[in-house]
């Protein structure tokens, strides 16, 4: 706001400039300012109480940035840590150079639309489903957490075609015969073996087959 002392140490210029050029505020600003303060006066409610009531509210917007919440979403997450690492390396590469810096506040369904549709282009399709998923996960723990009111991701969850998963061809007898040789005489560690024949005999996925032989129970997989 402009003082007595500004006013009289103005001077001419070459060119147009405001007196409140370098202060916080316009004239107009300083105007719509004082609107609000006597707004705030016939609610009974003393302007200065009200700026400082509001200004932790602001400050915890400016720090709830949505890399923030997201480093905590993948911390909640009970997964190995190699697998969170590459999840974070993901949306290191695709997300937080676009959003990571905003608060959750503040982002919108275009800023995830951007997203999609670069990681789309750049990365593939795969790699956008994922960015997807993780951005709605975040923004998720958001809401549960009353730090945003609503999910930009969902506006835009079909803006882009499915992900089509590829699946490969059946093997021909004589090739799993060949396959199973391969593993035999491949040289390779006694986990990784005893690891391969368990998903063969059960079928079962490979995050089933770790979480069973982190207990050592690989005897006779291997015989």
């Amino acid at each position: 706001m402009l003082t007595d002392t500004q006013c009289r140490a103005a001077r001419p210029r070459e060119t147009a400039y405001k007196l409140a050029d370098g202060g916080r505020f316009t004239l107009a600003e300083a105007g719509d300012e004082r609107m609000r303060a006597r707004d705030l006066v016939k609610q009974g409610i003393n302007p200065a109480h009200e700026r400082q009531r509001a200004r932790p509210r602001r400050d915890q917007d400016g720090a709830t940035t949505f890399e923030s919440v997201t480093r905590e979403w993948l911390a909640m997450k009970d997964r190995e840590e190699i697998t969170k690492a590459r999840r974070l390396n993901m949306l290191q590469r695709v997300v937080f150079g676009k959003i990571g810096p905003l608060p959750v506040k503040q982002i919108t369904p275009m800023h995830i639309l951007d997203v999609l549709t670069t990681a789309a282009r750049k990365n593939g399709p795969s790699v956008a489903a994922e960015a997807k998923r993780s951005m709605a996960g975040v923004f998720e723990l958001a809401m549960a957490t009353l730090r945003v009111d609503r999910d930009p991701v969902y506006p835009v969850r079909r803006a882009l075609p499915p992900n089509k998963t590829q699946h490969k061809r059946a093997l021909e007898p004589d090739e799993i015969g060949r396959l199973l040789r391969d593993m035999t005489g491949h040289g390779g560690r006694h986990e990784t073996l005893a690891a391969f024949r368990l998903m063969w005999l059960t079928l079962c996925r490979p995050g089933g087959v770790k979480r069973f032989l982190k207990g050592g129970r690989v005897q006779g997989l291997c015989a």
